[in-house]
């Protein structure tokens, strides 16, 4: 294990776990007044994964506190994976959580660096991206959970890259057989498509693709 992240968790141990990282950067993590450099941006799920199992063993904080309910799940949840706001405050709610217990926790959380959706949406986006999703249902599941902003990873992408990767999910669903001859395949396929999240012009161009289109 890296041997900053050793640092921390030494330090994260013998400290109430509340109390212990106060901020998280790309490549650095301050833990109560002491900065460990060269920590691995891939690292965070490692270092909160922990730090939320110690929290769960902390003998000093009392189990059915809804706070220390609020961090040890949000501290869980993050671990595993990057969660917008609104993901996190629905599974908080989920487990009977008040609002009122747990904004603070995430403003908390949001101002340290564990907590942030342009990151998520960032991460998300490129992950949908590389599945072979569109651009429309991107954006609607941002949306869905709880961003509105359209991340620079999207917006960046231009028509053509999309038309491209219609053709490819075409290809991969289909093949590339003529179907303008044959209007009940082809409206099957533009459907799919539409699922996918491409647009009208973006699966038109798709549709009409032959075998040596890429």
């Amino acid at each position: 294990m890296n041997a900053a992240i050793n640092g921390i968790l030494g330090i994260a141990t013998s400290l109430r776990w509340r109390q212990s990282i106060s901020a998280f950067r790309p490549d650095q993590v301050s833990v109560s007044g002491s900065v460990f450099a060269g920590v691995p941006r891939d690292a965070k799920s490692i270092v909160l994964q922990v730090i939320a199992e110690r929290a769960c063993m902390a003998k000093d904080q009392k189990h059915d506190d809804p706070e220390y309910q609020a961090r040890s799940v949000a501290l869980r949840l993050l671990a595993r994976r990057e969660h917008s706001r609104y993901e996190l405050a629905l599974k908080l709610r989920q487990r009977r959580i008040p609002p009122d217990v747990f904004d603070p926790v995430l403003d908390e959380y949001e101002c340290e660096g564990w907590l942030d959706d342009d990151r998520f949406a960032e991460i998300y986006t490129r992950q949908r991206i590389e599945a072979g999703y569109g651009p429309l249902r991107i954006l609607a599941e941002l949306q869905q959970r709880g961003v509105n902003q359209t991340p620079a990873c999207l917006s960046s992408v231009a028509e053509e890259e999309w038309c491209r990767r219609a053709v490819r999910a075409r290809d991969k669903r289909f093949g590339l057989a003529d179907v303008q001859g044959d209007l009940p395949e082809k409206l099957r396929q533009a459907r799919f498509l539409a699922r996918r999240g491409f647009s009208s012009s973006q699966s038109e161009h798709a549709l009409s693709a032959g075998p040596d289109d890429d």
